[in-house]
């Protein structure tokens, strides 16, 4: 299944005032449980601070795929490039703001948090590992 970029876009009301082109990347198609969106800022514009409570909780990685992003995570503030990601935990305050004099573009994931372990999976991991597990072809049974 193929999506093309654009292809599905829409204009979203961001909490800072204004609206951001988005492209939700099957929306309806796919059974992830998690959004995977592509969201655009034009300079000087921001997603706005906010925070997602427990009432309705969810976790957010946001990755910068062209131009650079200001991010304020907990009242602490950085500038991210190209290939830099943060996360947006339950309940912290987070703003993503295009400081530079391109448009921004992000790859969004959103979702509600998991205790999901992967270790099944080649590239994933188990509670106490901290990084990749081994591939399963070569995990003793």
């Amino acid at each position: 299944m193929i999506e093309r970029g654009n292809e599905k876009t829409f204009d979203w009301p961001v909490y800072a005032g204004g609206e951001i082109p988005v492209q939700w990347y099957f929306r309806k198609e796919g059974a992830l449980p998690v959004a995977v969106q592509a969201w655009t800022i034009p300079p000087g514009a921001s997603e706005g601070s906010h925070a997602h409570l427990d009432s309705r909780p969810l976790e957010e990685l946001y990755v910068v795929v062209a131009g650079q992003a200001e991010v304020t995570i907990g009242g602490r503030t950085d500038r991210l490039v190209v290939g830099d990601a943060f996360l947006a935990r339950v309940g912290v305050e987070h703003d993503v703001r295009n400081p530079g004099p391109e448009h921004l573009t992000l790859v969004v994931v959103w979702g509600p948090p998991s205790d999901g372990i992967w270790s099944d999976y080649s590239m994933g991991r188990a509670p106490d590992e901290t990084g990749p597990g081994r591939p399963v072809w070569q995990r003793s049974a």
